[in-house]
């Protein structure tokens, strides 16, 4: 017997992996040019952030090991605060498809307008908290490690997050408004500012880190000066792109309906917002483990992440238009056409995935070299490296249907796989392995390739099940 007001999910379930592979080999062209117009340039943006971050730990690869892992160390701290921002950009995605989908642009400029301020109020305590307790927090972060690299990696990780804290605002402004735009379809904007920041932070690298020109040869605090500033650039573009109002999405200036507008887009993006900080504590309790094998170990971990990264990208732009399209297609009554967006977007993300992941196995070595001339470094990063190769066609399944239940207001599920896979497989599986029985980093980065395959399965089965048709935000 069906519930009234919900659709039969058995058999929409049956129905819809049934369709998979013909999807594949016919694909929809429509929707597949569709969801490749939002996919490319966040693709792009995001590519251009994560160049941010690594030309930081390239040019801080001639400082030395310690520091190119402090600096890695400190940032992966850093992103924990800025789950904040992650969760808000959700929720703004998610409102803002439904309303553009429904027709309701004051709707849609009033979900963008929370958020950003939501995300604006909140950089103040974070801004506090980072800058007065920058050293607590690394030495709880490294409880129990002891020895001249943890002594190394605390002293200057230190430093960076000190600085990094300054670019917290520009930081939650900029994620908050790209997550509102990208729930119009209206990517392009994040691609031109992401330009623009990758311009001032590999100009500021270059004359901060080293001293060209007559600036002071700052070394690791010049990295975290050039993307704190790069940060605080781009969200100052984006309050000015919103502001002018020639978007689909623009700060409201009337209206507002503060209180109420706020707590939905809290509630929407409240799972996503802890999806994301048990990721990074997990992550941060992840590069525990690996502290305990020594700076090497997790210099070569932190190359790997800057690697996987760029590999990452074609998951996030075509998650992002799962979430768009999904979103929008619910807000016209439409979920079938929603459906079969989030179908369309997973097999195009899964095609393009496997495809980069050739030439990453191939040319692994000389990805690695550009890093670190550090043997040791060298090799782990290597197998890293591989590791993430195989890792590929089960993250493409998983960003993208994730993306898809995000976009439907279904944020609890993705919460809940992530939490139990960092939480109940990677760790468990990486201490087990990689420390308990002396695996070393082939037993730490084992217990990633296992999350990822069993997160792909319980998130593509929650999609296909297709309970997100009736989820209300």
């Amino acid at each position: 017997m069906t519930t009234p007001g919900r659709a039969p999910v058995g058999g929409q379930t049956a129905a819809t992996f049934g369709t998979v592979w013909r999807r594949v080999v016919r694909p929809d062209l429509p929707t597949s040019k569709k969801v490749l117009a939002i996919a490319w340039p966040v693709v792009v943006t995001n590519l251009l952030q994560s160049l941010a971050l690594t030309v930081d730990l390239v040019m801080v690869a001639s400082q030395g090991v310690v520091k190119q892992a402090a600096m890695g160390f400190a940032t992966q701290l850093f992103m924990v605060g800025m789950t904040l921002a992650t969760g808000l950009a959700t929720g703004a995605t998610a409102l803002v498809a439904r309303a553009v989908g429904a027709g309701d642009q004051a709707e849609s400029d009033r979900s963008a307008t929370s958020a950003v301020l939501v995300a604006a109020a909140l950089s103040v305590p974070l801004l506090a908290l980072t800058y007065f307790f920058d050293a607590p927090l690394l030495r709880l972060m490294t409880f129990g490690s002891t020895g001249a690299d943890i002594e190394g990696i605390v002293a200057n990780g230190s430093l960076v997050l000190h600085v990094l804290a300054w670019g917290i605002l520009g930081y939650m402004v900029m994620t908050t408004a790209t997550g509102a735009m990208q729930g119009a379809g209206d990517t392009r904007p994040a691609l031109y500012v992401g330009i623009g920041v990758n311009v001032v932070n590999l100009g500021l690298d270059w004359l901060l880190i080293y001293g060209h020109w007559g600036f002071p040869a700052l070394g690791l605090v010049g990295a975290a000066v050039a993307t704190s500033a790069s940060y605080t650039v781009g969200g100052a573009i984006f309050l000015v792109l919103l502001l002018r109002g020639r978007r689909p999405v623009r700060l409201a200036t009337r209206d507002l309906r503060l209180p109420d507008t706020a707590r939905r887009v809290v509630r929407v993006g409240g799972p996503a917002f802890l999806e994301q900080l048990l990721l990074n504590v997990g992550f941060l309790a992840y590069l525990l483990l690996i502290v305990h094998l020594g700076a090497a170990s997790l210099a070569a971990h932190q190359i790997g992440l800057r690697v996987q990264s760029f590999a990452f990208m074609p998951g996030f732009g075509f998650a992002a238009a799962a979430s768009a399209l999904v979103g929008q297609g619910l807000g016209r009554g439409s979920p079938e056409e929603a459906e079969a967006n989030g179908w369309v977007a997973t097999v195009m993300g899964l095609a393009c995935m496997v495809a980069l992941s050739i030439p990453m196995f191939v040319f692994a070595p000389q990805m690695a070299g550009l890093f670190t001339s550090d043997p040791d470094a060298l090799r782990l990063s290597v197998t890293w490296i591989h590791v993430l190769v195989f890792a590929m066609p089960a993250i493409a399944f998983h960003f993208t249907a994730a993306g898809a239940l995000r976009g439907a207001g279904d944020t609890r599920w993705p919460l809940m796989v992530s939490f139990a896979g960092l939480w109940l497989v990677r760790l468990p599986v990486a201490w087990y392995l990689g420390l308990h029985l002396g695996m070393g980093m082939t037993g730490i980065w084992a217990g990633y390739l296992v999350e990822y395959y069993l997160r792909a399965a319980v998130t593509t089965a929650r999609f296909g099940q297709g309970r997100w048709k009736t989820m209300k935000v």
